[in-house]
């Protein structure tokens, strides 16, 4: 019987394969893993607003959290790519009606505005 260490798992699923990962969160991939729940709520928010695909936006996020500003700040390239974001702010933009969204237990303002074509 395999016995996999604390922070791994692991399972012989035959005699000739063995799957071993590392089950430790750091505090990177958790950020990581925030980020990629901003990119799919902006992204529902863009089908709220029937954008079209290839519209490109402006995004302002807004939150106390220090975690999730971090998190936008250390995968800005991943969100921009994503959701077509040509720019993101941590403030709100002028003359835009704010979604409010729940981002793991923290309140967020969030800023979507289509811009002009390339």
């Amino acid at each position: 019987r395999l016995q996999a260490r604390q922070g791994w798992a692991a399972d012989d699923h035959s005699s000739h394969c063995v799957v071993v990962l590392n089950t430790e969160l750091t505090p990177e991939l958790l950020r990581e893993g925030l980020a990629r729940d901003l990119v799919r709520i902006v992204n529902d928010r863009r089908k709220e607003m029937n954008c079209d695909f290839t519209d490109r936006i402006r995004l302002g996020v807004v939150t106390d959290s220090e975690e999730l500003r971090t998190a936008v700040r250390e995968n800005e390239d991943y969100v921009r790519s994503e959701t077509l974001a040509v720019e993101i702010q941590t403030q709100a933009l002028e003359s835009v009606e704010p979604a409010t969204c729940d981002m793991a237990g923290n309140v967020v303002q969030l800023y979507v505005v289509t811009v002009a074509g390339d």
